[in-house]
Parts: C-alpha cells; sequence; structure tokens
C-alpha cells in the first residue's frame, strides 16, 4: 500500500497506523484557507480596535498622571501663598504692636533733646567746690564766694594781662565768673593761691581787685578780694551725651 506516492514499496502499513516518514512530511503540505476574507478583515479590524483602545488606555493613564502632578504642585502653591499671606499679616499685626514703642522712643529722645539744652551748661559746683578746697594754700583762707552764672552764649573769656595765669591766652566761652572775698597772711599768699586757682579745669583770667592790711589776732593779714572766669571746660556734660561724669 501506498500513501500519497511518498512511501517506498518496501514499507509496510499493518491496519490504520500511518508511517513516521509520512508523518514528517505533514508540515511542510501547503495549507488551504477555506475562511472568507470577510472574517479575516474583521478579526484584524478587532485585533487594531484592540491596540487602540490599549493606547487609549495608556495616553488616559498618562494625562492623568501629568493632571494629578499639576494639581498637586497647584495645590502646594496655593498653600506656600495662604502660609506666606498669613506671616505677612502676623508681622503686620506685630508691626502695628511696635509702633507705640516708637511713639514712646520718638519721646523720649525728644525729652533728651529739651534735658540737653535746658541742662547742657551745668557746671557741677558739688565736685568744684571739693576740688578748689584741695587747692587753697596752707596760708589762704576764704570768707565768701559769689558765682555770677553768664547768660549770654555767645561771651568769651577775655585774654588777660596778668601773669599769674598761663592758660588765660584760650579765648573759650565764658559759663560763669566766681568771686571771692578771702584772708592771706601776706601778699605773696595773695599770689600764690591766684596760681593755685587757675591750675583747676575750666578756671581762667584769675585776678584780684583789691588788697588791704588789716590785723587780726595780733599779726597783721591781708584782705583781698579775687575772681575767676569759668569757662565751658569746666561742664560736667551729663545731659549732652559726651564726657559726662
Amino acid at each position: 500500500m501506498t500513501f500519497g506516492g511518498v512511501l517506498d514499496a518496501s514499507t509496510e502499513v499493518a491496519g490504520n497506523d500511518v508511517p513516521g516518514p509520512a508523518i514528517a512530511h505533514l508540515d511542510t503540505m501547503p495549507r488551504v484557507n477555506l475562511l472568507p476574507p470577510e472574517i479575516g478583515e474583521r478579526a484584524a479590524m478587532r485585533r487594531l480596535q484592540g491596540y487602540c483602545a490599549a493606547a487609549l488606555v495608556v495616553c488616559a493613564a498618562a494625562v492623568g498622571g501629568l493632571w494629578y502632578q499639576a494639581h498637586h504642585e497647584v495645590t502646594h502653591q496655593r498653600s506656600q501663598v495662604a502660609s506666606a499671606q498669613q506671616e505677612q499679616q502676623s508681622v503686620q499685626r506685630q508691626v502695628s504692636s511696635l509702633s507705640q514703642v516708637a511713639t514712646a522712643y520718638s519721646a523720649v529722645e525728644n525729652a533728651q533733646k529739651l534735658v540737653a539744652q535746658a541742662l547742657g551748661g551745668e557746671v557741677r559746683w558739688s565736685q568744684q567746690l571739693r576740688d578748689l578746697s584741695m587747692t587753697i594754700p596752707a596760708n589762704v583762707w576764704l570768707k565768701n564766694m559769689t558765682i555770677t552764672p553768664n547768660t549770654s552764649s555767645t561771651s568769651t573769656t577775655s585774654p588777660t594781662t596778668s601773669s599769674t595765669t598761663a592758660n588765660s591766652a584760650q579765648s573759650r566761652p565764658a559759663v560763669a565768673t566766681v568771686s571771692f572775698q578771702g584772708v592771706a597772711l601776706s601778699r605773696n599768699d595773695v599770689a600764690n593761691w591766684l596760681e593755685r586757682l587757675v591750675t583747676m579745669k575750666g578756671y581762667v583770667g584769675a585776678t584780684y581787685s583789691t588788697t588791704t592790711e588789716a590785723a587780726l589776732g595780733g599779726r597783721i593779714v591781708v584782705n583781698f578780694s579775687s575772681s575767676v572766669t569759668v569757662t565751658d571746660d569746666a561742664l560736667s556734660h551729663r545731659y549732652t551725651g559726651t564726657n559726662g561724669d
């Protein structure tokens, strides 16, 4: 028995068994498609529709992801704007609350200016008297001391011709004149007193106006009157903020 003219004559077929070489040639046999072409076109169309649907799903997922990211970014930016606005309002409230402090500082500054204007020409006479007590020579005693403030702001000290005042050549604004009445054992002691007087800070132009001899306790003494000009070097500057004591 032969099968398709392919089997050898010596090959025997028993019953319904198909020889092995015949099975091997089945894959190489031509195939015949008996389906109508419309069915194949429909199948291709369904595959194309499936691909398109998958592409649409991917695109929708991508668009949804981008929209979510943009929405999240917008929400974050809005949150930052709201936080900045709240911080600005808080700072504005703090500034408003500090306006009273600024007003108080301004009032204090104005008061300091008024005090400096009113007391800028202060001389601390308590310290002047203390320094004066350490300046008086041993043979001189003061009986009276008169302080006359100088009310003229343009007044300056006049240079003196006295040889007992080394610093009288300086012409400084005068703030006061101090007059003394005292007793000395001799006229040399009066001269020593004038020399001591101008060693004090701000004291210039020390002069005497009268000297008269008188008896006191069985000896001759000299009664004298002297004066000195006090310049702005003697100012305390406590209320002007410079060189305050």
